[in-house]
């Protein structure tokens, strides 16, 4: 008898490690969703075939790796209108975001899309899962100017999923003091699908799939732990309490990868004095398919919070050379 619970015990060890690799591998490299993945599925490969304007870039991360991505020419005419920054989600890529770059350009001064690193044809081997793409992020911002995107115009970071918990924390650090943003300024986040902290996500999707998550997801928030954030806080909702421009939350009513109640507490920890931040939900929505749920109200949510952004800034700077 205490053979067979030896055995037994060793077998449940074995699996729960296998398991847990599997997870913590697929985690680190996610599925590249490239052009050949946006080509199968019928989606545009470029601006021009999404009905928008825009061009090519080379954009450096923090690490000096290079990310491909588009600057893609906003259509509003207020001289104040800002640059969006789009951050996608989990093995996604600037593909997907170029579908979500429509409900944003009728607002907007110009889009810059980009791919996360260890995604679509990023340079960088291994995902970070939301620590050093935080640096990447600003360092995207840092090169608008140089890239010629709409010079001078204030900056709306908008994520999708784990873009979403990036584009909070990244407009939290630009408050310190040293981030340089060459002249730019955060003025605005837009978070669709965010989450609160690092494993919200992964139990969500164990969860979802009715898989057990003990005691596969020990291991896999202990290698996170000890490996990956190594110390860095990613808790969201702290980031959202030091933010110094306003926030806007989308979260599907019945999301059951990222649960409504990280972006309740994302919401609620965000200051009093940050007028023009508000959570809007979508009663029928899921994880990141409001747009398609209710594509009207979606439009208007993020659109109004562009126009509320550039009535609060001051004019940009008059282009001296291409602003696509």
């Amino acid at each position: 008898m205490l053979g067979l619970l030896i055995l037994f015990l060793f077998a449940a060890a074995i699996i729960t490690l296998v398991v847990a690799g599997g997870t913590i591998l697929r985690l680190r490299h996610p599925p590249r969703f490239t052009f050949a993945a946006a080509l199968a599925r019928g989606l545009p490969t470029e601006p021009r075939e999404a009905g928008l304007a825009g061009r090519e870039c080379i954009l450096q991360l923090s690490d000096g790796s290079e990310s491909p991505g588009w600057i893609v020419q906003g259509q509003s005419t207020d001289p104040r209108a800002p640059v969006v920054v789009l951050t996608h989600g989990w093995g996604e890529s600037r593909y997907l975001s170029l579908i979500r770059a429509g409900q944003l350009a009728p607002a907007a001064a110009a889009l810059v899309l980009y791919d996360l690193r260890a995604h679509g044809d990023a340079r960088s081997p291994r995902a970070d899962l939301g620590t050093t793409e935080v640096a990447d992020l600003l360092a995207v911002v840092g090169q608008l100017d140089a890239l010629g995107a709409a010079p001078g115009a204030p900056v709306v970071l908008a994520g999708h999923s784990i873009g979403a918990g990036i584009s909070i924390a990244a407009a939290a650090r630009a408050n310190a003091a040293g981030t340089d943003l060459k002249s730019r300024s955060i003025r605005g986040v837009i978070g669709d699908g965010a989450y609160r902290l690092g494993m919200d996500p992964i139990h969500g999707y164990f969860r979802a799939n009715r898989w057990p998550v003990y005691p596969f997801l020990w291991p896999v928030a202990l290698y996170l732990h000890f490996f990956v954030q190594r110390g860095c806080d990613l808790d969201r909702a702290g980031h959202a309490s030091r933010l110094a421009c306003p926030l806007l939350l989308l979260h599907g009513e019945r999301d059951t990868i990222c649960a409504i109640a990280s972006a309740r507490a994302i919401a609620e920890a965000v200051p009093d004095t940050r007028s023009g931040s508000r959570l809007v939900l979508f009663p029928e929505g899921t994880h990141l398919d409001l747009a398609e749920v209710d594509p009207a109200r979606y439009v208007e949510a993020v659109q109004s919070f562009l126009r509320g952004v550039a009535s609060e800034a001051a004019p940009a700077a008059t282009p001296t050379g291409d602003s696509a």
